[in-house]
């Protein structure tokens, strides 16, 4: 089997072990924190603050960066709980465990899902190079 091929077959699983399901909660969170942080330093109304802080490419990227390591997180997590086998002592007391769990079941082989996680963690930090600001960026590292 050809390396594209395989690929394309552990893609989609890979992708699932994301759960992009939390990324609009991290998202939204980060907003709310954002708008509080602005109305502490001056007066502004929510509609004001959507207009003049979040439509911006820095704010975009911050969520970005914020999805990122969301997302990878997750991943992470799942190699290293297949990798010392937390998941497959699980799956003697329910065998539901391993349903979005492809690396422990073996549906995705952990160096394609270590090869996965260095390619988000590239974006990452090139996502974090484009930071609005020093101390934006500091906090993303």
């Amino acid at each position: 089997m050809t390396p594209e091929r395989q690929w394309k077959e552990v893609l989609p699983p890979l992708i699932a072990t994301c759960r992009l399901s939390n990324v609009p909660g991290a998202c939204f969170m980060a907003i709310c924190g954002a708008f509080r942080a602005c109305r502490m330093l001056r007066p502004i109304t929510l509609l004001s603050f959507l207009r003049t802080e979040i439509l911006t490419l820095g704010f975009a990227n911050i969520l970005l960066c914020l999805s990122l390591v969301t997302a990878t997180s997750m991943v992470v997590n799942d190699y290293f709980d297949a990798r010392s086998g937390t998941d497959c002592v699980n799956v003697e007391k329910d065998s539901s465990t391993l349903l979005d769990k492809p690396m422990s079941d073996g549906t995705v082989p952990l160096p394609y899902a270590k090869k996965f996680v260095s390619i988000l963690y590239s974006t990452l930090l090139i996502a974090v190079c484009f930071l609005p600001q020093v101390g934006t960026r500091l906090a993303g590292e």
